[in-house]
């Protein structure tokens, strides 16, 4: 009797360790076509959890070497350079850790551009000195990989502004330091300028002293100074309309910001 129950849990267990391995197979082919992070670090959790024979048997099948190959991007090798959950950021501060330990990570953009839709702002808001930590590491990151964190400026913005609340006061050294690096990294692409305005309506709208409002005009005649074509007019004038809408605490630097226009046009 006890060698027959002993004999039924271990082909219960047996079945029950199948059923769970053809799950985790199955949700890792189903993650190549649903393409959102949150599924992606999820497959790799099942993937880290199978043997090495599974992981084998596994990536015979194309469709899951397409996958596997998408994330760890161009890069050839077996299932030893297979990526693990941990590479795939569940937050922005993941993200830039990850960017600034390797500048030339292929996938940083498109993460990026997954996380801005489908990130919150809930972990910036609880997590003790989330703030602070981001500045810091976008302008570590800055000097690093400053040419992948401009491509992706497009998308820090977005997840800022999807916000209910943007913009926010917790974060205006944020959106500042987001200008900033626009400033110092922009080539004067119209992308860039309208995200210039966007950044500078959403540090207006939250409050500025005279020190602050001086430096966001001063970038303004700086990006100006360097771009200021016939095709940049219409961006100048928003611009001009931007601080004409606010509060002007140095009505001379407005000024300084028609005088410009004019005498360029």
């Amino acid at each position: 009797m006890a060698l027959t129950t002993n004999l039924t849990l271990a082909r219960l267990n047996v079945a029950k360790d199948v059923m769970l391995r053809r799950r985790k197979r199955k949700f890792a082919c189903c993650a190549y076509e649903l393409q959102t992070l949150a599924v992606e670090k999820a497959a790799l959790q099942a993937f880290d959890e199978l043997t090495a024979d599974e992981q084998t048997a596994l990536l015979k099948v194309r469709w899951n070497q397409d996958f596997l190959t998408q994330l760890r991007g161009s890069q050839e090798g077996t299932t030893k350079d297979t990526p693990t959950a941990l590479s795939v950021p569940t937050n922005w501060l993941e993200w830039l850790s990850q960017l600034d330990k390797k500048p030339t990570w292929e996938r940083a953009l498109y993460t990026a551009r997954q996380g801005s839709a489908e990130w919150g702002v809930t972990s910036l808001l609880t997590q003790p000195q989330a703030v602070a930590e981001f500045d810091e590491l976008l302008n570590k990151v800055g000097s690093t990989a400053e040419s992948v964190l401009h491509d992706a400026l497009p998308y820090l913005l977005g997840f800022f502004q999807k916000d209910e609340q943007f913009p926010r006061g917790e974060f205006e050294s944020l959106y500042y330091s987001l200008l900033e690096l626009l400033v110092l990294s922009t080539e004067g692409g119209d992308i860039d300028l309208v995200l210039f305005n966007d950044l500078a309506i959403a540090i207006l709208t939250l409050g500025v002293n005279t020190a602050k409002y001086t430096e966001i005009v001063d970038y303004a005649l700086e990006l100006w100074d360097r771009f200021a074509s016939p095709k940049k007019v219409d961006w100048m004038l928003d611009l001009i309309d931007v601080l004409i809408s606010y509060p002007c605490p140095v009505p001379e630097k407005r000024e300084q910001v028609l005088f410009a226009a004019a005498e360029t046009l």
